[in-house]
């Protein structure tokens, strides 16, 4: 009996445990709206679990930034290929941050989202860009470019842009990071 009991309460406490770690987020992906880091960042609870230490919130201060940024971007600055890509990145960096479980915390949110970052650069053809789209992107998300992990990932990018098999380049590169 009293095994019994242990029992009954020893699953309802996982089966509420596991369900709010898979609980869907209520952000919505939608193709040309960034509000998606928001809302993600207010899900989270992210910007209010912020310390002296952490003095930004990953999901507002780079992700809506540069999602808003990549919006908006001037017409013609990219190619119209560059321009699907752009679009292409945009809703796949979303749809990858919204499998993420809600139980990650907000610190592994940006270790987790350069790997999520390298995987759709490649997945959506960056390889395959005309020089000018890269060149612009560049220029776009210079001040990044001076953090380590940023640099990391955009060196992996050229490296699996340049295997003889990238397919499995790129695999192998993800893994560690």
């Amino acid at each position: 009996m009293v095994v019994r009991f242990i029992l009954v309460i020893a699953v309802s406490f996982l089966v509420q445990l596991f369900s709010l770690n898979l609980q869907a987020s209520p952000c919505p992906v939608t193709q040309n709206d960034c509000s998606f880091y928001l809302c993600q960042d207010e899900w989270r609870g992210c910007s209010q679990s912020l310390t002296s230490e952490t003095i930004e919130s990953y999901l507002v201060d780079f992700g809506h930034h540069y999602c808003q940024k990549f919006l908006e971007v001037e017409k013609g600055l990219f190619s119209s290929s560059g321009e699907v890509w752009l679009t292409d990145v945009r809703q796949c960096l979303m749809e990858k941050m919204e499998k993420l479980p809600r139980s990650v915390t907000c610190e592994s949110i940006k270790r987790k989202s350069n790997r999520h970052h390298f995987n759709c650069y490649y997945e959506k053809g960056f390889c395959d860009l005309p020089f000018k789209d890269k060149k612009q992107l560049m220029k776009l998300i210079g001040p990044e470019l001076r953090r380590f992990d940023v640099m990391l990932s955009g060196l992996g990018l050229m490296f699996a842009c340049s295997a003889p098999n990238p397919s499995s380049v790129a695999t192998d590169l993800t893994g560690p990071f």
